[in-house]
């Protein structure tokens, strides 16, 4: 075999392995982390401001699987009353899979939330709500 013969391979070679990367690449699904990042990227003062009100109590908010498998939310009760607000399950690997619910803890605080509609795996649990015209966020990763 010739040089030219070997570098006519080369190049068929090197065009077949750009077509092959370029098809399943086209296969790949990529998520973005939200559809409206741009927005939430303008709106982060306020989630900035709404950590910052968490902070004092931040170490009395716990999640965690109870004895049942099911997930249990406890914040401070004296923290818990007239609270408006939701529970973002955010899946970083598929977003099919994220899932948001109310918050709606009970008097002593605690919420227990099924984990039925949700797939195992790695979460980031995010908490926000609003109490007497302030807001509040908090989150945390979570593997089920």
């Amino acid at each position: 075999m010739n040089w030219g013969t070997g570098i006519v391979i080369s190049f068929v070679v090197f065009i077949a392995m750009i077509f092959t990367f370029i098809f399943l690449g086209g296969r790949t699904k990529s998520d973005l982390v939200a559809d409206d990042y741009y927005a939430q990227e303008l709106a982060y003062e306020s989630v900035i401001e709404a950590t910052r009100n968490t902070l004092p109590f931040a170490d009395s908010i716990y999640i965690r699987k109870n004895a049942d498998g099911n997930i249990l939310f406890t914040m401070p009760a004296h923290r818990a009353d007239a609270v408006n607000g939701h529970i973002y399950f955010f899946r970083p690997a598929d977003a099919d899979l994220d899932r948001t619910m109310d918050l709606a803890p009970d008097a002593s605080g605690q919420q227990i939330i099924p984990v039925s509609n949700l797939v195992p795996g790695r979460y980031t649990v995010k908490i926000s709500w609003n109490r007497q015209e302030i807001s509040y966020y908090w989150e945390k990763e979570i593997t089920l």
